[in-house]
């Protein structure tokens, strides 16, 4: 008999409560006539399947220097304490439950091929089953798997919310690109914890590239969506463009969709959340409190039927036949801040304010009263109608050709105006003569 099944005698078994026979009774069932009551133990199949893997886990601190522990600047990427452990404890049982999977195997075939081939196998109605299961099997094996769980591990780490929620799309993109050595790391808490802080450090640089994938996204897709403005070099009269996002409109294609869709496609709407998490965080905050996604996945019959729709940064109108979404800035000094980030990283903008005369600030200000005049003047230099310089400024052969043209229009259209580009350009007197004795 199964040791979960078994029969016991009501009349003498001490164990069984005195009751059972008043149960049996009630529900019609003699103990004259059954003495003996059919016991059966359930098993718990799912404790059986993973063990006491549940009680390893660590809990959340509850008071003292725990809580403080998981503490970080808003912006920071941080995970709990708690979340670190409990990953290192199921990898550390993964790679335990593995290795007795590995190590069985072996044996199960071991003895399979000593019990011989199968009759189809004999007859030759099927080909040989004989597998492996010597000691290099066994330890190739296992090299496979426990790579195959470090790789699940670390994929898991970087898409967990405290990570994927604080990049953009070409953020996560750039970091999948050193997956293949991040995941030769071994899997431990230690290793996590440097890991996480690394990124920490270099936060501040991700934080600028994921600004400056937004601002090209903007102004590589519409000529429309930038102002054109003299940009500043040090210490000599070389000339360079600048660019300015819009703060009244601009316009992205490509997000069309069919009359049978209830919303945008998976692309779209990894681009609005890619908005979402760098105006809130030129904004100094996590998120905003009505994103551009929810918008979208709230409102998306009334936007493709041509109502405007406020979010927290943006209201936005969506035209699906195009494919295109008009964004409308609620907030222009983000705008200005985002292009300021992106001109002193790109030097357009110098590191410090005072390093520029007041004439190249005038003039970066106001570059958008110049925009039409600037535009016709280029026109009249165009070749052809497919040679646009405008576009021309995003090809890497044409760049710096559709530059020089770009900045001949401007010159002329400033002394059109009144502006000397000779006073653009010129160093005024520094502010911070230390930096002088640093360069000599």
């Amino acid at each position: 008999m199964p040791k979960s099944e078994l029969y016991v005698d009501v009349r003498t078994n001490p164990f069984i409560p005195v009751n059972v026979g008043h149960l049996l009774t009630v529900y019609g069932i003699s103990t004259h006539r059954y003495d003996l009551i059919y016991l059966k133990k359930t098993a718990n199949v799912t404790s059986d399947i993973v063990g006491d893997l549940i009680g390893e886990l660590r809990a959340d601190a509850e008071r003292g220097a725990g809580l403080a522990g998981d503490f970080a600047p808003e912006q920071s990427l941080a995970l709990p304490n708690s979340f670190v452990e409990n990953a290192v404890i199921t990898f550390n049982a993964a790679v335990a439950a593995m290795r007795d999977a590995v190590r069985y195997e072996a044996r199960a075939r071991h003895y399979s091929a000593m019990i011989g081939e199968t009759m189809a196998t004999r007859c030759g109605e099927q080909g040989s089953t004989k597998q492996d299961f010597t000691t290099d099997w066994v330890k190739s094996d296992l090299a496979k798997r426990y790579d195959d769980l470090k790789d699940r591990s670390w994929a898991c780490l970087l898409g967990s919310a405290d990570v994927s929620s604080r990049l953009s799309s070409a953020a996560e993109k750039r970091l999948i690109k050193e997956f293949d050595q991040i995941k030769k790391l071994e899997f431990t808490v230690t290793n996590i914890r440097g890991f996480m802080c690394g990124l920490m450090e270099s936060q501040g640089q991700i934080q600028e590239d994921m600004v400056d994938d937004i601002f090209r996204l903007i102004s590589q897709y519409h000529t429309d969506n930038t102002h054109y403005c003299m940009g500043w070099k040090s210490n000599d009269r070389h000339r360079t463009l600048g660019m300015k996002i819009k703060r009244t409109r601009f316009i992205l294609p490509r997000h069309g969709t069919e009359n049978y869709q209830s919303s945008l496609n998976w692309d779209s709407t990894k681009l609005l959340s890619d908005f979402d998490k760098v105006f809130a965080l030129l904004d100094g905050k996590r998120e905003p409190e009505i994103s551009l996604v929810s918008i979208f996945n709230r409102h998306f019959n009334e936007l493709r039927h041509g109502e405007r729709i406020y979010g927290t940064y943006f209201s936005c109108r969506y035209f699906p036949a195009r494919g295109t979404i008009h964004f409308f800035p609620t907030r222009p000094d983000l705008i200005d801040r985002l292009n300021r980030v992106v001109g002193r990283r790109n030097r357009w903008l110098p590191p410090m304010n005072d390093m520029a005369p007041q004439a190249f600030w005038d003039a970066y200000d106001g570059c958008d009263k110049f925009d039409k005049e600037l535009r016709d003047e280029v026109g009249k230099v165009r070749r052809s109608w497919w040679d646009n310089p405008f576009d021309n400024l995003h090809s890497n052969e044409k760049r710096l050709s559709a530059e020089d043209t770009i900045l001949d229009a401007m010159e002329k259209v400033f002394e059109r105006n009144g502006i000397n580009v000779g006073n653009l350009l010129a160093d005024p007197t520094p502010a911070h003569p230390q930096l002088d004795l640093l360069a000599a």
